[in-house]
């Protein structure tokens, strides 16, 4: 026997049940439901006990739950959930100074236990699509002109996948990160009595967050970050004692000017 399709009206009630479960976390009420469909709450209990019936919505509930099938549905009508991520503060691109940041990330320790959508009065938000729940994800507002050349300009936001603590492969060759890092210059300023881990050492000395091309250390183990400038086709290079990462750039967002 084959299995019933899916209605128009049925397909229009999980695409509002899924904004739902992604704006908030919890699934829209029946009167929700019927307001935005335009019909009664008992015209709702009824696609609810179909959508149920083919699998759509869990059996384990009365709320309108959607299940892996449905989310695969879904995906297959190319619909674009978007969720709210957060706006932690700027990152350099360019020569600005840390002390010009709104926000100085250098403490990325409140990263964790991050939850999207993400909820919270005092913090900005931008809306992208759907995150995958196993990443910590965030952006940040570019300040400066150094990306140009790669697409990302002053003002736009980059979407960051955090580096988690386990994470052993750290930064890719190539890729494009957010981190903190000790110039070279720094080498001459560490006494005997410090290694370069010391944190009055880094509290001083330690530039960034900046948004910079990683490639990894060269013969006399400095790290290099790279960007292009203006109209140069070579790319520019500083070289870093030590780097911090903070997470690597996965996407880019600029806000239509209204």
């Amino acid at each position: 026997m084959s299995e019933k399709p899916v209605t128009s009206r049925e397909l229009d009630m999980l695409k509002i049940t899924a904004q739902h479960q992604r704006n908030s976390n919890i699934p829209p009420t029946n009167r929700q439901l019927a307001t935005e469909l335009c019909v009664g709450e008992s015209a709702i209990c009824n696609y609810k006990r179909s959508l149920r019936e083919k699998g759509y919505l869990s059996e384990e509930s009365t709320d309108a739950l959607l299940t892996e099938k449905a989310w695969h549905l879904l995906a297959n009508f190319h619909i674009v959930i978007p969720t709210q991520i957060p706006v932690f503060g700027e990152v350099v691109a360019g020569r600005s100074s840390q002390d010009d940041l709104v926000i100085n990330i250098n403490d990325i320790g409140y990263l964790d236990g991050l939850s999207y959508p993400f909820m919270d009065a005092d913090i900005p938000v931008i809306a992208v699509p759907k995150v995958r729940e196993m990443l910590t994800v965030f952006a940040l507002k570019v300040v400066g002109q150094s990306m140009e050349q790669e697409g990302i300009f002053d003002g736009d936001y980059v979407i960051i996948e955090r580096f988690e603590y386990d994470d052993a492969r750290g930064p890719g060759q190539g890729e494009l990160i957010v981190t903190h890092y000790l110039p070279a210059y720094a080498r001459n300023h560490i006494d005997d009595d410090k290694t370069i881990e010391d944190s009055s050492f880094l509290d001083e000395y330690l530039e960034g967050p900046t948004v910079k091309y990683y490639y990894s250390k060269d013969e006399k183990g400095y790290h290099r970050l790279s960007w292009r400038k203006g109209f140069n086709e070579s790319p520019y290079t500083v070289k870093a004692i030590y780097i911090r990462p903070i997470g690597r750039v996965i996407g880019v967002y600029r806000p239509i000017p209204s």
